[in-house]
C-alpha cells in the first residue's frame, strides 16, 4: 500500500515543480510513513514533533526522525529505510547500560522534554545529504505551527517551503484497497454499538449513559472478533430529547416521545467511521413525522446521485432542495456529507457543499448526511458511508432508515 501512497505523493510532487513534502499533521504523517506515532495523534502539544522527508525523486529514500522513546516501534511500522531519532526524558536504554556493564557516553544526559535543535539538526542533515539543500518543499502549510515552520526555515534557509495542505486532501480522498477493509471494520462495530445501545436504552436513562452503551457496544463487537487488533476508541454524538446539543454531558432522560440521535464513529488503525440515524422512544408526533420524512427524502436524493462523474455541488443542491420541497423552505445547511479518512476531526475536503466542483470518481469514500438540529424539537440525523464504484456507490451501512419506535 505505502509504495503506491508515495508514488501518488510523488507524482503529484513533480507535477508542481515540488522536490520534497514534508508532512506536519498527524494523519498526513501516517499516511506517508505507515507509522501512526501516538505523540503526534493523542497529545496536540506535540504536533512537530515527528519528521518525514520524502523527496519527489523516486531515487532518494524518505526519512523520518521520531523520539527514541518511539523509535523502535517506527522502525518496525515505518514503510521508509531510513529512521533517525533524538533523545527525549525517557529512559530507553536497555539493562546492560544502565547498570554499567556496557559501554557508554560517561556524560549522558537527557533533557526535560526534547531539544527540537535535535530534531531539526537531523532534518537539516537529511535535506543537505539528497542534495535537497536549497529545494522547494511542500508541506501542511494550512495546519502547521509558527514555531515548526519557523525552526524549518533555519534549518535549511536556502529552501523555499510552499503550501501541499490541498494536495494532499485530493491524494487521500481516493482510497486503497486496504484502506477501505480498515474503513469497513470502522462502519461494522459502529453500528453494533448503535444496536447494543437500542437493545438495552430504558425510560429515565441519562443521555449519557446512552452513549456509553454505544461505546460497549462497540468494544464488545471488537472483543467478539479476533481479527481486529488496531481498534483505538470511538467518537459520537449521542443525544437525547430536545435542544442543539454539542457537549459531552447531557444528561437529559429518555422519556415517551424523546428523539434518540446517534451520530457516531469508530476508529481502527487511524481511520474513522462517520455514520448516523435518529429512533424515538414510544410513537412519534406529527412534526417530528414530518421532520424525518423531509430529512429522508432528501438522503434518498443524495442516494440517487452517488456515482461517478457527479459533481458534488449538484448534490448539495439537490438535497437542500428536496427538503426544503416538504414544508421546510429555509432549511439550510452548508455541507450534506464530506470525504472521510485519517483526521481526527472527521470531516475532511472535499465536501458536498454549495460550491465544490470536485467530481466523483471511483475510490473515494465519503460520508453522506442530511442532519436537523432544532432547540424546540431536537437532533436529527440519517448518515452513510458510502464507497463509490465504477457504475455508482456501494453503501457500508446496513441499518434501517425508518423511524423506529423503541
Amino acid at each position: 500500500m505505502f509504495k503506491e501512497v508515495q508514488d501518488k505523493i510523488r507524482a503529484t510532487l513533480s507535477q508542481g515543480n515540488v522536490d520534497a513534502y514534508i508532512p506536519y499533521t498527524p494523519s498526513n504523517f501516517q499516511y506517508v510513513t505507515g507509522h501512526q506515532s501516538r505523540f503526534l495523534s493523542a497529545f496536540w502539544r506535540w504536533h512537530g514533533s515527528q519528521m518525514a522527508i520524502l523527496p519527489a525523486d523516486p531515487s532518494l529514500t524518505g526519512a523520518m526522525v521520531v523520539n527514541d522513546f518511539e523509535e523502535q516501534t517506527a522502525k518496525l511500522a515505518a514503510q521508509m529505510p531510513d529512521v533517525r531519532s533524538y533523545k527525549t526524558w525517557i529512559e530507553t536504554r536497555d539493562l546492560d547500560v544502565i547498570t554499567g556493564e556496557a559501554p557508554s557516553e560517561a556524560d549522558f544526559t537527557r533533557p526535560h522534554s526534547y531539544d527540537p535543535d535535535d530534531l531539526f539538526r537531523h532534518v537539516r542533515d537529511i535535506l543537505v545529504e539528497r542534495g535537497l539543500g536549497k529545494a522547494t518543499i511542500g508541506t501542511d502549510m494550512r495546519f502547521i505551527s509558527h514555531e515548526t515552520l519557523t525552526r524549518l526555515q533555519r534549518a535549511v534557509p536556502e529552501c523555499t517551503f510552499v503550501d501541499f495542505t490541498e494536495e494532499m486532501y485530493r491524494i487521500r480522498c481516493v482510497k486503497l484497497p486496504e484502506e477501505l477493509d480498515t474503513i469497513r471494520v470502522a462502519t461494522r462495530v459502529m453500528e453494533e454499538g448503535v444496536k447494543y445501545a437500542l437493545n438495552e436504552i430504558r425510560e429515565g436513562m441519562p443521555g449519557t449513559d446512552v452513549r456509553y452503551l454505544y461505546e460497549m457496544g462497540v468494544a464488545k463487537a471488537v472483543l467478539e472478533d479476533p481479527n481486529i487488533n488496531n481498534y483505538q476508541g470511538t467518537w459520537g454524538l449521542v443525544t437525547v430529547g430536545t435542544g442543539v446539543k454539542a457537549g459531552f454531558g447531557d444528561v437529559t432522560p429518555v422519556t415517551k416521545g424523546s428523539i434518540v440521535k446517534f451520530d457516531c464513529g469508530a476508529i481502527l488503525g487511524g481511520y474513522i467511521s462517520d455514520a448516523g440515524r435518529t429512533y424515538v422512544m414510544g410513537r412519534p408526533d406529527e412534526t417530528q413525522r414530518r421532520i424525518y420524512g423531509a430529512l429522508r427524502s432528501g438522503f434518498e436524493r443524495i442516494l440517487e446521485m452517488l456515482k461517478p462523474g457527479t459533481k458534488m455541488s449538484e448534490v448539495f443542491l439537490a438535497a437542500q432542495n428536496e427538503v426544503r420541497s416538504h414544508g421546510f423552505p429555509r432549511y439550510t445547511r452548508g455541507h450534506f456529507g464530506h470525504s472521510i479518512g485519517l483526521d481526527s476531526w472527521v470531516e475532511e475536503p472535499p465536501a458536498f457543499s454549495a460550491h465544490e466542483d470536485t467530481l466523483l470518481e471511483p475510490g473515494m469514500v465519503l460520508a453522506v448526511e442530511t442532519p436537523y438540529y432544532g432547540a424546540s424539537v431536537g437532533s436529527y440525523c440519517i448518515e452513510d458511508m458510502v464507497v463509490i464504484t465504477n457504475d455508482g456507490h456501494e453503501n457500508l451501512n446496513t441499518l434501517s432508515y425508518d423511524l423506529i419506535e423503541l
